[in-house]
């Protein structure tokens, strides 16, 4: 909603935003126009992306991570929800998980693409050897198993604009 301003101000009589809930082309241009956006975090494990997010997204986005639904039975419905929540209440995105493939991005890009909003994607371009070091680092419940780490770098593929991102940034780690 708007804020309230005298009628003879430079901006005209004020005005009401209807509360369309993201259900309409209108409130998703009214949206973007405010600054709204979704960033996907894309990196292997270790990468940097938590402290990333927490350096340069902590003060204007809502963080949302699988790694806090770990006790949710469907983590990745769980996410979506709380993405389209915060997008309801007009507030700005940042996913921090692997994404690895345009496979586990495309849901995000849909999304932002169905609320006609900009979606970035922040690739942290840390070597792996880096990436493991870091994660013998972690504490002892925090720690991927060696599996975890093959596994992603073995279907990790580097972001792009042709998946429907409307910027993609490359921050070597």
């Amino acid at each position: 909603m708007l804020t309230h301003r005298p009628a003879n101000s430079r901006f005209g009589p004020r005005r009401h935003l209807p509360n369309l809930g993201g259900k309409s082309d209108w409130y998703g241009k009214i949206t973007h126009r405010m600054g709204q956006e979704i960033v996907v975090m894309v990196g292997l494990q270790g990468a940097g992306k938590s402290t990333y997010c927490q350096r340069y997204f902590s003060v204007r986005y809502t963080y949302i991570s699988k790694d806090r639904l770990r006790n949710n039975r469907r983590p990745q419905r769980r996410q979506m929800q709380l993405v389209e929540e915060a997008l309801k209440r007009g507030e700005s995105v940042v996913v921090d998980n692997t994404h690895p493939s345009p496979v586990e991005r495309s849901p995000l890009i849909q999304l932002a693409q169905r609320w006609q909003i900009p979606i970035r994607a922040v690739f942290l371009d840390t070597p792996a050897e880096i990436c493991e070091q870091r994660n013998q680092l972690r504490p002892e419940g925090k720690k991927v198993p060696q599996v975890g780490l093959y596994a992603t770098r073995k279907i990790f593929q580097v972001p792009s604009l042709e998946e429907g991102f409307t910027e993609v940034l490359i921050v070597r780690g």
